[in-house]
């Protein structure tokens, strides 16, 4: 309670409320720590397309660093936007 970022027990929180910038730092970060972790498993919702109004199309490009990460699994409408990987 009262983190906003970061691992948390078994979820990861990404800061979406604080600005452009702050979303584009918090994805950048959590990618890392993906990368870092390959052992865990990271299942994305579409963070940021909720109460903070952004879209899909403004939110997924942001994660083209996870794309290749096997642990992480985007959601649908993130991949509809930044395309499948390749096999």
């Amino acid at each position: 309670m009262g983190q906003g970022h970061g691992l948390q027990g078994q979820s990861y929180a990404i800061d979406t409320m604080s600005g452009r910038a702050v979303l584009e730092q918090e994805v950048r970060q959590f990618c890392a720590v993906a990368k870092a972790h390959p052992q865990k498993q990271f299942l994305v919702t579409p963070v940021g397309c909720g109460i903070a109004g952004y879209r899909p199309e403004d939110v997924a490009p942001l994660f083209l660093t996870c794309k290749a990460l096997k642990n992480v699994s985007l959601p649908q409408v993130f991949w509809n936007v930044i395309g499948f990987p390749k096999s």
